[in-house]
């Protein structure tokens, strides 16, 4: 009916942005996984058929592809068989990429994330534990009450500008689908755009407050930038200034995996059973300790949960579909693009710290980022991987958000 006939324009756009075989494969299984899941639980006991005909591609050509599907349980492992290392889809306020297109049409994360445990677990599988000299767990008891309803966030920041109505609505709608109530934003929308980030009007601000150096401040790129550089500052004031356990700092274009919020909260509770994290907002790093490029106790710790350009921890097994979620330190590489990681009120502190060490020349933040991690002596990044956060302008978007192709004002 209509939705076939919705599903088949849609499958044909796909064709034409992606004219390989691999991909056309891709979208089948992908599309096959909507037809599924939008019919839910009346045909977990059929089989379903797409049958996709006489479609060509530049790189070749095929007649037809019959894919048989036994029930919900089986779309992701079939999915996952044919998707591409760095393929990221997102559609539905969901993005699936190669370690997560297996939970397709599931009702759970897949099991290596039980390796990350919640306090409530006592299952026989063995907590990771990171492969460091004189390594101890800490304990990780329940977290208290949360707005966002992740564990131990106190705040959840999202940067964006009042133009980018697209992605505003799309970032709600996201959090509604990941149940996440919208109305724990902290939004950052104004008042910081091109215009008013290089006018001569705010330019003490602007310097003052990045600490940079006399000039101009930079070419295209740090015009361009500096309006959402000059907003992750300031997040970062405002998490110096407050005993935060742990924010949240998002970009209007972060896509979130399935699973997302068990995801996380896997995550903060690794973080904090394995010390990487304290639970004590103001336990802070000692002044005097200069922290090594693996040091995992004795920092003020900031987490990058998003990644780009396929950046991933050498030690994580990036080619197997079920790689087990790890943490790891880079000390060297904080960033991983700024659209999603977190601090707490010391490593907030230590950033600024060391911005108003020397003035610099303009770096775009996620430049930024790094320059200050590697030159902090408290400061400790650490990355999550698989990651569980995706850029809007790197994947096949079909939910189509139209400002995902282009960057902020």
């Amino acid at each position: 009916g209509n939705k076939c006939n919705s599903m088949y324009k849609q499958f044909m756009k796909l064709i034409r942005l992606q004219p390989s075989k691999r991909m056309l494969l891709l979208c089948v299984m992908i599309l096959l996984g909507f037809l599924l899941l939008e019919n839910g639980s009346h045909i977990t006991s059929q089989t379903a058929t797409f049958v996709c005909e006489s479609f060509h591609a530049p790189e070749g050509s095929f007649d037809s592809a019959k894919i048989l599907v036994t029930g919900q349980s089986h779309i992701g492992r079939v999915a996952s068989l044919f998707f591409p290392l760095n393929a990221t889809v997102y559609v539905d306020g969901i993005v699936y990429d190669f370690y997560s297109i297996g939970e397709l049409g599931q009702l759970l994360p897949s099991s290596q994330w039980l390796t990350f445990p919640l306090p409530t677990e006592t299952s026989g599988v063995s907590p990771w534990t990171p492969k460091i000299e004189s390594y101890r767990t800490f304990d990780y008891p329940q977290s208290p009450q949360t707005k966002s309803g992740l564990a131990y966030v106190d705040k959840i920041y999202v940067i964006s500008d009042p133009t980018l109505h697209d992605r505003i609505e799309n970032i709600k709608r996201m959090f509604v689908r990941h149940n996440i109530p919208p109305d724990s934003i902290e939004w950052r929308l104004g008042r910081w755009n091109r215009a008013t980030c290089t006018s001569k009007k705010y330019q003490e601000e602007v310097y003052r407050t990045l600490n940079l150096e006399d000039g101009p401040l930079g070419d295209e790129a740090a015009h361009r930038y500096c309006a959402v550089t000059m907003k992750h500052v300031e997040i970062w004031q405002e998490i110096a200034a407050n005993s935060s356990t742990i924010s949240l700092i998002l970009e209007d274009d972060a896509v979130f995996v399935p699973f997302f919020k068990e995801k996380f909260d896997r995550f903060v509770y690794t973080a904090i059973r394995t010390g990487a994290l304290k639970t004590d907002p103001n336990n802070c790093a000692s002044g005097r300790v200069h922290v090594s490029k693996n040091e995992w106790f004795e920092q003020d710790p900031a987490f990058v949960i998003g990644s780009c350009v396929g950046l991933r921890d050498s030690s994580f097994s990036s080619n197997v579909p079920n790689a087990h979620p790890l943490l790891s330190t880079h000390k060297e590489k904080f960033s991983r693009c700024a659209h999603a990681y977190l601090l707490n009120s010391c490593s907030a502190r230590a950033l600024l710290k060391q911005l108003h060490v020397q003035k610099y020349k303009f770096l775009v933040i996620n430049g930024l980022q790094t320059y200050l991690g590697l030159l902090s002596p408290t400061l400790q990044p650490f990355w999550l991987d698989p990651a569980i956060v995706y850029q809007g302008n790197t994947v096949l978007d079909l939910d189509e958000i139209p400002s995902f192709r282009r960057s902020m004002p």
